[in-house]
């Protein structure tokens, strides 16, 4: 029993994480960012997600199966927004997006939505954001 706990550990450990391809996607071109720059990501009527680039992407997991989603990223920098990129509507046959930020003129508030829920026991869609040079 001892060497079959061991061959099960050994698989286990050789597995990679575990991923999923988008089922919606945006890349910001000429998008300028590094890993430690903030974003936030604003879907109207869902919720917000703020995080760091990390690598030149985030995610917004558990998104509404169904329907068009308006969506908007700030770049933020303390607590204003410096550049935006959208609104962008996607869902029903459009799943990708191509953008370029919107510099901020002045002081800027970042994105907020009415109402920030927790993710559907339906939602099942992801949102990638790609920030690309």
């Amino acid at each position: 029993m001892g060497i079959l706990r061991l061959a099960c550990l050994g698989l286990a450990a050789c597995a990679g994480p575990q991923w999923r391809n988008a089922d919606l996607q945006i890349d910001i071109e000429q998008a300028g960012v590094q890993d430690t720059d903030m974003v936030r990501i604003c879907v109207e009527g869902v919720g917000l997600r703020e995080e760091p680039v990390h690598a030149g992407a985030v995610a917004f997991a558990g998104l509404p199966s169904t329907g068009l989603l308006t969506i908007r990223v700030d770049r933020l920098q303390d607590e204003s927004r410096i550049a935006r990129a959208g609104p962008v509507e996607l869902g029903g046959d459009l799943h990708y997006r191509m953008v370029v930020w919107t510099e901020c003129d002045g002081e800027c508030e970042p994105c907020t939505v009415e109402n920030n829920r927790a993710p559907d026991k339906d939602g099942d869609r992801l949102l990638a954001v790609r920030f690309l040079d």
